[in-house]
């Protein structure tokens, strides 16, 4: 007599939708934790904000009269900014808040796979960045800056590069460069590793 097979359980859920669940837990409770006290800080923010309406508007960028907080970017960054600018300013700020945790998450995430040899658990690194550098990622958020994002992008180029997909990473790494001058740093790197490729996209997509 044959035996019946027992019906197959439910396949469990993959491994990698575990972390996206965490990052949407994370957000929705950064979203509801964000408070008048953090608005009405955020300077860069307000800073990128001012630049992107600007932009928008095609006026000059660069003022004397903003003294301390003039724009000191290339002038395509406010022109990556013009969605932002478009928004009211506390509007811009509590979406750059969220967007700011999201990268902060993302950084975290991303950053073990950038190890050559990994002798603890992903989890386990993580956690130990996020106790060492958590002072300094609020730091970040509190006042609107985009380090994270630039650390975002510069990471995500060199796992490209590790995928052999040179032009997203040349394209990331101009992106980068957009957002802050100093990833210009990389051009010579990227030379002097031979990534032909990967240079010549980012020359392109800077011109």
């Amino acid at each position: 007599m044959a035996l019946t097979p027992e019906p197959a359980a439910p396949p469990a859920a993959p491994a990698r939708v575990r972390p996206a669940l965490a990052a949407g837990v994370i957000l929705i409770l950064a979203a509801a934790l964000f408070a008048p006290k953090v608005s009405r800080k955020m300077p860069d923010l307000e800073v990128y904000w001012k630049a992107a309406v600007r932009a928008r508007a095609a006026e000059p960028l660069y003022r004397v009269e903003d003294q301390h907080y003039q724009f000191k970017y290339l002038p395509a960054f406010a022109v990556l900014a013009v969605p932002g600018g478009a928004l009211p300013l506390h509007t811009a700020k509590a979406a750059w808040y969220v967007i700011s945790i999201a990268l902060v998450v993302a950084l975290l995430a991303l950053s073990p796979s950038l190890l050559p040899e990994r002798r603890r658990p992903a989890w386990l690194l993580v956690a130990a960045a996020l106790v060492a550098m958590a002072k300094f990622l609020a730091h970040e958020v509190v006042l609107g800056q985009v380090n994270t994002l630039l650390a975002v992008l510069v990471v995500a180029a060199v796992l490209a590069m590790r995928r052999s997909k040179e032009a997203a990473a040349g394209l990331l790494i101009a992106l980068a460069i957009v957002v802050k001058p100093y990833a210009v740093i990389f051009l010579p790197w990227l030379l002097a590793r031979r990534r032909w490729t990967a240079a010549a996209a980012a020359g392109v997509s800077l011109g």
